[in-house]
């Protein structure tokens, strides 16, 4: 497994990793941003778990999953855009991240039960966008403890 290293709140990713595995950062209060580098296809479960200090990520088209508690308990993450590539969203992926205030998904072929597993557990009110492939648009509002949309454009 590849050891990564933080410099002044920044992770140093490795060129040539494939993939942050399972709690690769777990609990790592010093970290502080990322950019994961090309060629990352997944991360792992819990592999941002408790990172409290994390306020920004960068994730690369070539995620094509993002597993189980990937980034719960992030609770300084703001704001998470998810590439399209991605296909596998693990169940409670951003649960207990207290100040997201939104998500963006792009390229959605259709429903959105995953939302459901995504947000599993979620008790803070977060915006989700999701942009669909055929044009349409669907802006969410999840509020603690329940679900209501607030405008969707079909």
């Amino acid at each position: 497994m590849a050891q990564f290293e933080i410099k002044d709140g920044v992770a140093i990713i490795p060129e040539g990793t494939t993939e942050i595995g399972y709690q690769a950062f777990y609990k790592c209060t010093l970290l502080e941003s990322i950019t994961i580098p090309d060629g990352v296809t997944k991360i792992g479960w819990d592999a941002f778990f408790s990172c409290t200090s994390l306020k920004s990520i960068i994730i690369p088209d070539s995620v094509t999953k993002i597993g189980m508690n990937a980034f719960s308990h992030c609770t300084s993450l703001e704001c998470i855009p998810i590439p399209e590539s991605v296909t596998v969203l693990g169940r409670g992926a951003f649960m207990g991240c207290k100040k997201l205030k939104k998500i963006v998904i792009k390229d959605v072929e259709d429903d959105i039960y995953f939302l459901t597993e995504i947000l599993y557990d979620f008790q803070y009110e977060v915006e989700v966008e999701l942009y669909y492939k055929d044009g349409r648009v669907a802006y969410l509002t999840f509020p603690e403890y329940g679900c209501k949309i607030l405008l969707n454009k079909f």
